[in-house]
């Protein structure tokens, strides 16, 4: 399954392929994030955001937001397609979210980066 990661540490998005379906298995997104739990987030009616629940237990302090959205996203972190409650392979082309995110560092007064 086509999907964009997102890797503030690197600055690097690129398009992977998921080999195990998430529909029926987190392991793979869980080891891709580096992470135990995830949060899901609908970025928009088709495409959702999986990330770390809990970033706040690692040393890492590189993060990114979506250009004109508030939320804070720290460490690595996996965009899929959506539609009818089912993970799809993503249609949006990397181009898309190179355009649209800022790396950050997690701190309080962080800034994105000209």
């Amino acid at each position: 399954m086509r999907a964009i990661k997102i890797d503030p540490s690197s600055r690097t998005i690129s398009e992977i392929k998921l080999n195990r379906n998430p529909n029926y298995t987190f392991d793979e997104l869980y080891e891709i994030i580096g992470c135990s739990v995830a949060d899901f987030v609908l970025i928009d009616e088709e495409i959702v955001m999986i990330s770390d629940k809990e970033p706040n237990n690692k040393p890492e302090k590189e993060a990114f937001t979506f250009l004109g959205g508030s939320m804070l996203i720290v460490g690595v972190a996996i965009i899929l397609g959506y539609a009818n409650n089912r993970f799809e392979a993503l249609q949006e082309n990397k181009i898309s979210f190179e355009q649209m995110t800022a790396w950050l560092y997690s701190e309080v007064d962080a800034q994105p980066e000209n």
